[in-house]
């Protein structure tokens, strides 16, 4: 996020007291810098389409619409039409009609997340040669399993990376496709940053 542009389009944001910051390892925001080029205001709504608008969405929507209204920006739409299984082109049309209701119009042609596939592919191809991707082997079975189990201890389902190190001698199960999962840190630190809106935001690693 960053912090000082949304200072100089006029989002009255506030940091986290520097002490907390220094704490904690995060980096103050920086400072405005003079006659700094201003970038265009382009916000986006990124329903799924399996049903119809809800409110949550629609105050999405609404408050997207708005901000970028207010400061002479764009305001986009892109369907996130990934999952074939789920997808539904009557809650397409629902969701365009709420939001017609709803008074928020997009700006431009409707984006189609789908039709970005290629691209998807070749991120994560670098993510897995880098090693900043895994793919993980566990059927829907046992990940339903694993969240039963959750639910049963009450506890929230956080998949425990059970195909992240599985080290060079692992032979992949046959007849099943990897999903690619991103590997993220999983030591006792925690991930932070500073949000404009909600100031520092930190999440435990495990």
């Amino acid at each position: 996020m960053d912090l000082a542009h949304l200072q100089e389009i006029g989002l009255n944001v506030v940091a986290a007291p520097a002490s907390k910051q220094s704490q904690r390892g995060v980096p103050p925001p920086p400072a405005p810098v003079a006659q700094r080029p201003r970038r265009p205001v382009v916000t986006r709504f990124a329903p799924s389409p399996t049903g119809y608008l809800h409110i949550g969405g629609g105050r999405t929507s609404l408050f997207n619409y708005l901000y970028a209204r207010h400061h002479g920006g764009k305001f986009l739409i892109r369907i996130e039409d990934t999952d074939v299984e789920r997808h539904n082109e009557a809650a397409v049309d629902a969701i365009l009609k709420g939001m017609a209701w709803l008074g928020t119009p997009h700006d431009g042609e409707i984006v189609r997340q789908r039709e970005r596939i290629g691209r998807h592919k070749e991120v994560a191809a670098q993510l897995l040669a880098n090693g900043g991707a895994y793919k993980c082997y566990c059927s829907k079975q046992e990940l339903e399993a694993m969240r039963a189990e959750a639910e049963k201890q009450k506890v929230a389902f956080r998949y425990p990376g059970k195909c992240r190190d599985v080290g060079p001698g692992f032979k992949p199960p046959p007849g099943v496709d990897p999903v690619v999962r991103i590997k993220t840190p999983n030591d006792a630190g925690v991930t932070s940053w500073q949000d404009g809106v909600m100031g520092l935001i930190e999440i435990p690693n495990k």
